[in-house]
């Protein structure tokens, strides 16, 4: 997999970092697990859902980012995270939304790192 010196720019309060000339969805490393990503959150009525959903679903990649939680006193998974250090670019499949003990959740396969980008620059 590439490493890359130059990192996504994003923005505080969006889903989104630019990089390279695209702007691609970003995700938290917290809700991966097993090569899936699961996001019990869907439905909590941010209208930055269905273009965030779109957006995977139609480019199929994705930014993993290190997250900061922002109350440690939520318990799993419904933490809430801001993005913190962007870790790599993936590519991602099988993205949608499924029912899972009563409740929405988001969820998508992990299919292939990308580009990585080292944590030291």
């Amino acid at each position: 997999m590439p490493h890359s010196t130059v990192k996504p720019v994003g923005h505080s309060g969006s889903w989104f970092a630019n990089w390279q000339g695209g702007s691609y969805p970003c995700v938290h490393s917290e809700r991966m697990s097993g090569g899936w990503y699961y996001d019990p959150t869907v439905n909590s009525g941010l209208p930055q859902w269905p273009r965030f959903i779109y957006a995977i679903k139609d480019a199929k990649k994705v930014i993993l980012t290190k997250s900061n939680v922002k109350d440690k006193n939520d318990p799993p998974p419904w933490k809430r995270a801001r993005k913190g250090q962007y870790l790599s670019l993936w590519e991602v499949d099988d993205v949608g939304i499924v029912q899972e003990d009563g409740r929405s959740c988001f969820r998508f396969r992990f299919v292939e790192e990308l580009v990585n980008w080292p944590h030291n620059l």
